[in-house]
């Protein structure tokens, strides 16, 4: 098996999982979303301020791609989600074969490695003379939109 397929599989249970609970997720916020929206409107014109302030707070919790697709309905909706969570999951991929070949790993036994979506998690591995670290860290500032997981790789050579 090949670098590429072996990293694939040492997140297909988390992927997976992730990928299980989009459905949910969607309705859930879809839901909220209808409920915030129908609480601005409620609002009367001249409340500008008020307005303002509940439109902000829906932008704040619902990035634009999660706003334009909300239009499409909800298995839609759930399908683009899932369309793109899966993107993610190939550039992630992408991203630590790419940091593994470039140090000239070519094989790992990912048999120990469990990766927790929605938890921090961190791993350490010794390969091929390698030391190679990856952590799920969450990740968010003020200038993010929202909290989200990020995926980090450190490979160095052992010493």
């Amino acid at each position: 098996m090949n670098i590429e397929n072996q990293v694939k599989e040492a997140f297909s249970e988390a992927d997976a999982g992730a990928i299980a609970d989009v459905p949910a997720a969607i309705r859930e916020a879809r839901e909220q979303y209808r409920e915030m929206k129908a609480a601005y409107y409620a609002l009367p014109r001249n409340e500008g301020g008020k307005r303002y302030d509940q439109m902000r707070a829906i932008k704040s919790l619902f990035n634009k791609q999660f706003i334009n697709d909300f239009d499409w309905g909800e298995a839609e909706h759930i399908a683009r989600f899932i369309k793109n969570l899966e993107k993610n999951h190939e550039a992630r991929n992408e991203r630590i074969v790419a940091k593994f070949k470039k140090a000239g790993i070519e094989n790992i036994d990912a048999a120990n490695f469990r990766a927790v979506y929605g938890e921090a998690f961190q791993g350490l591995w010794y390969i091929d003379g390698f030391k190679v670290k990856i952590e799920i860290i969450l990740a968010g500032g003020y200038n993010i939109q929202r909290l989200h997981q990020r995926v980090l790789v450190n490979v160095k050579k052992a010493a």
